[in-house]
């Protein structure tokens, strides 16, 4: 590939005329890896079917689109995307997310871009009512964003003064493992550091504040990638209300390569029922695979096991991912049934139809889908994607206030995905989670002898495992 040179560029230069802060980019030529979650060679037709316009690279990108549109004099309009047709986003399956950036660096460097200047930050002093005489005190909340810091002015004016002077910035200077020598307290209801730890506001999480009180840190805005530095170390704040938290820099869960696959299974999968009609469907496969099939194209409310609406809003719970996993695998084990994998396929991109020699060798459509090639890559992707999260952090710190504890994470191995909300994805601690391996323990021992039936065999071992935890939970 073909790099351009674009080291002169800043950060902050680059993030306006992209539209995003999410981007890497390559260490000799400062040249683009990534942005927005989308790689340099992924084109745009699949993209405008998902995306809105909401944040600034996706208005850059329909702007992009837009201009082809009038170049090219097509007979479409970008306002009236939602009523596309295929042919009309075929036409966009020739340019891809690098050409965008291009276009985009293009016109910044014939000046048509208003890029603003970096601007100086001011360091402001303020003299707090009852503290223009305590340097630390007034250090502190003057390190605090201004609503943040009058919530905690109105704490402290609450406590003992000689309290107060002798905790303030008593853990400078250490490692953030120290913060567990204060956990009695930060626990004690009414206490000083409880009252600090309680304290959240707009891009202030619980917990925050009393980081900043005990290591004498700066609580970083919502444009940062991390919420303090103690020590040079970048470290994330999470007090989750639940056990399960929000975890990632990704603007939409769109932008996740596993979500991404989800949809593309999903639309095969509808093609592939509309081609042959569901009673054809319900005769080549499994009856179990039928049925989780026809869920997985269900739209409806919670109570309908319509995973299809669920992942339409991206609200998938833990079960219904599983339900999805448990697809994959189940359609693995209906290609290797049904087909041998030698027939070449062809798809009109019109009209969606299939080619090939007989209904029996069309489920082979499904066997060039990436999780029913390899059903194990699913979960593995995932994990990936939690240690993605996980870069450029140096710890994790999660206060779990249901069980009184302080938890420090070093890396992603004790966090895993528990489902999908708020268009991203929700993560819990590992030690929370009853890590099920059943569905992996039934291929094991589906691949021993493929005549088995996948899902007696996995609601087999289901069960068992079910009874197993029940028994261990009365013990």
């Amino acid at each position: 590939m073909i790099r351009n040179n674009i080291t002169g560029i800043k950060k902050y230069t680059l993030m306006q005329i992209l539209g995003t802060k999410n981007f890497s980019r390559d260490n000799i030529y400062s040249d683009l890896n990534d942005v927005n979650g989308y790689k340099p060679d992924e084109t745009l037709d699949n993209c405008l079917k998902i995306i809105n316009k909401r944040g600034n690279y996706n208005r850059y990108l329909f702007n992009f689109v837009n201009s082809l549109i009038i170049r090219d004099n097509l007979d479409i309009n970008i306002k009236k995307i939602k009523k596309w047709v295929e042919k009309d986003f075929f036409i966009f399956s020739k340019y891809t997310h690098r050409d965008l950036w291009n276009y985009r660096l293009r016109l910044y460097k014939d000046g048509a871009l208003k890029i603003k200047q970096r601007p100086e930050r001011e360091e402001k002093h303020y003299d707090w009512p009852g503290w223009e005489h305590d340097a630390s005190i007034n250090d502190y909340l003057n390190n605090l964003p201004s609503t943040t810091a009058s919530k905690t002015n109105f704490v402290l004016k609450k406590h003992n003064i000689y309290e107060i002077y002798s905790l303030i910035y008593s853990l400078q200077g250490n490692n953030l493992e120290e913060i567990f020598k204060y956990s009695s307290i930060i626990w004690q209801y009414g206490s000083l550091l409880n009252d600090l730890y309680n304290i959240k506001d707009d891009g202030v999480g619980k917990g925050e504040v009393l980081v900043a009180f005990l290591f004498g840190c700066k609580i970083m805005g919502v444009g940062d990638s991390f919420d303090v530095c103690i020590n040079g170390e970048f470290i994330e704040i999470k007090a989750p209300n639940g056990l399960s938290f929000r975890f990632g820099t990704k603007a939409s869960i769109g932008l996740y390569e596993f979500f991404k696959n989800i949809l593309v299974t999903r639309e095969r999968l509808k093609d592939l029922v509309n081609q042959l009609g569901e009673d054809n469907f319900r005769k080549l496969v499994d009856p179990n695979f039928f049925e989780l099939s026809k869920q997985l194209l269900t739209k409806g409310n919670r109570n309908e096991r319509a995973i299809s609406s669920a992942i339409d809003c991206a609200e998938i719970s833990s079960f219904t991912l599983s339900l999805i996993e448990l697809w994959f695998f189940m359609a693995h084990t209906e290609i290797e049934h049904l087909i041998d994998h030698t027939h070449d396929i062809c798809q009109d991109i019109f009209t969606k139809k299939f080619y090939i020699k007989d209904n029996k060798s069309l489920i082979n459509v499904l066997s060039s889908l990436k999780y029913v090639m390899d059903p194990l890559k699913f979960k593995q992707d995932m994990e990936k994607e939690i240690k993605e999260c996980f870069k450029g952090l140096n710890k994790l710190l999660i206060w779990n206030e249901n069980n009184k504890e302080i938890n420090i994470y070093y890396n992603a191995n004790d966090i895993v995905i528990d489902s999908i909300s708020q268009n991203g994805i929700k993560v819990i601690e590992k030690k929370y989670k009853k890590i099920d391996t059943t569905i992996e323990d039934t291929y094991e021992i589906w691949k021993e002898n493929k005549n088995l039936d996948f899902y007696e065999l996995y609601s087999n071992l289901d069960y068992r495992s079910k009874i197993k935890t029940k028994c261990l939970s009365v013990i």
